[in-house]
This record gives C-alpha cells, sequence and structure tokens, in this order.
C-alpha cells in the first residue's frame, strides 16, 4: 500500500512490484497487479467540493489516476479524458472507437 516518503511535502509512494508510478494511487486497470480494485486510499476533506464528471456515453472500466491527482478515464462516447483533480476536462482525445 501507501508508505510516506520521509521528505517534507514528498508525495505518497506505493509499491506495486513492477513497473507502475510509484506516486499514483491508481496507476492502472483495476489498481494493481492483482486487479483487485482495492486501494489503500481514504476519502479526505480537503475543503474542496465533491464533483462529478459526465460523458456522452457510458464509462465500463476503472479510470487511472496520476501522482498529481489527474484522473484518466474513456468513454463509450468514442473520447479519452483527463481530468484535473477538481473535476475540469484538462483535455480530451477523440479515439475514433
Amino acid at each position: 500500500m501507501g508508505a510516506e516518503d520521509g521528505r517534507a511535502g514528498a508525495l505518497p509512494r506505493y509499491d506495486y512490484g513492477a513497473p507502475l508510478d510509484p506516486t499514483s494511487p491508481w496507476p492502472k486497470f483495476r489498481r494493481n497487479l492483482a486487479q483487485t480494485g482495492l486501494g489503500g486510499v481514504a476519502p479526505v476533506d480537503s475543503g474542496g467540493a465533491v464533483w462529478a464528471f459526465e460523458t456522452g456515453n457510458g464509462v465500463f472500466s476503472s479510470p487511472v489516476i496520476d501522482g498529481e491527482g489527474t484522473v484518466y478515464i474513456g468513454s463509450a462516447d468514442q473520447y479519452f479524458y483527463a481530468i484535473d483533480a477538481d473535476g475540469r476536462v484538462r483535455w480530451r482525445f477523440r479515439t475514433g472507437g
């Protein structure tokens, strides 16, 4: 699970036993090599608003979240999205399929 780096201001680090981003709390589909879909990330009250993101069609997989909190998700609306931690679209890419 996550283990804090001893440096002040350092991002939490996760040991996945594979070449995945160690600062990401959810670096791949179903999070880990065993594909459990379970994580050690607990909700926190950061004072920010809870947000939802609506795509033009269904989402049929789990997201990937990088170390900065950007959420990446594909949708059946034929777009792949990067969504900031505050719920705003950073970019979207038309996949065509």
